[in-house]
């Protein structure tokens, strides 16, 4: 008997018939690929498609190892076989918010299952500007008010200002506005009223320095304890009246933060200058980007004629270390 043979087709039919189908594929982006740990979000973007290019159907588990996926989830494809979630990591929520954390997609099709991941870096917010940590008038006598603020500037007169003044943009500008810390008093009517700052020194057994009109810390009278600010603006002083009013006291432009330590801020009613009627001031305090006022008013008869530590403590700081 001859031997049987299998047609050719049949055996071809049979190899087709053994091909395995291709797996089915799956990719996982995150858009931002870093947010902070505050609840920062990013999006996440699942595509899939199964082992002959079609577009995905059916679910998709997405998990984390923290944050908002920790648990898990499963996601609906679209009709462009995506899934796209939010997703975030909150450290306050969750301890292992910190730097990487893994994110897994996967995908289940025709008895085969595609997973893939990625990572998202998660970082830690800038620290808060030092000037959120001061603190402000612990044990204070004086309440803060509004304060009315610098007055609008005035116009440069060709290109020059008055003494404390610097012109730019066409605008007198009032010295210091650089610096970390600034003092200015402002009052009314013309009069000489003083500012004293008493800021930390290691230079002094006291372990401060004050600057006021009799040490003003400038290049014509430098203090010998080390000020690093300085009287800038000493308005009306002895009564010789340039009508000004106003005091300033400024720190270095190149100084964003200064020194820890206790800073005071004193006024003082030195004359009122045959005046009879009152005398109101305001005091500004900036610390950074945050300004505190302080407003008063003195009886003619209340001038002194002050030296050092003179009048009436208005204001103290206290900037922690680093």
């Amino acid at each position: 008997m001859p031997p049987v043979r299998t047609p050719f087709l049949i055996l071809v039919l049979a190899a087709v018939g053994c091909t395995p189908t291709p797996p089915p594929e799956l990719t996982i982006i995150a858009r931002p690929t870093e947010i902070n740990d505050t609840g920062e979000v990013t999006t996440l973007s699942v595509t899939a498609t199964d082992g002959n290019g079609a577009v995905g159907k059916g679910q998709v588990r997405i998990s984390s190892t923290a944050g908002t996926l920790k648990e898990g989830g499963s996601f609906d494809l679209d009709a462009y076989g995506v899934v796209r979630t939010p997703y975030s990591c909150k450290l306050a929520d969750d301890p292992q918010c910190r730097e990487q954390v893994r994110l897994i997609a996967s995908w289940t099709t025709d008895g085969q299952t595609a997973t893939t991941d990625t990572h998202v870096t998660i970082i830690p917010p800038p620290p808060a500007p030092w000037e959120d940590k001061v603190s402000w008038d612990p044990g204070a006598r004086i309440t803060s008010c509004s304060g009315a603020g610098a007055p609008a500037a005035a116009p440069c007169t060709g290109g020059m200002c008055a003494h404390g003044f610097t012109c730019i943009n066409d605008q007198c500008v009032l010295n210091g506005g650089g610096g970390g810390l600034q003092y200015t008093l402002r009052f009314n009517p013309s009069v000489d009223v003083d500012l004293h700052v008493v800021e930390p020194s290691s230079a002094t057994d006291a372990g401060v320095c004050e600057v006021f009109w009799g040490a003003p810390s400038n290049s014509n009278r430098p203090t010998m304890c080390g000020a690093l600010s300085s009287l800038d603006l000493d308005s009306n002083a002895a009564c010789n009246l340039d009508n000004v009013n106003i005091e300033n006291v400024i720190f270095p432009n190149n100084q964003v933060r200064p020194p820890p330590g206790v800073y005071v801020a004193r006024v003082d009613l030195w004359s009122a200058c045959t005046l009879s009627t009152p005398i109101n001031w305001e005091l500004q305090v900036r610390a950074g980007r945050i300004s505190r006022y302080y407003c008063g008013t003195f009886d003619p008869m209340q001038e002194d004629r002050g030296g050092p530590m003179a009048g009436l403590t208005v204001s103290t700081i206290v900037i922690p270390a680093p």
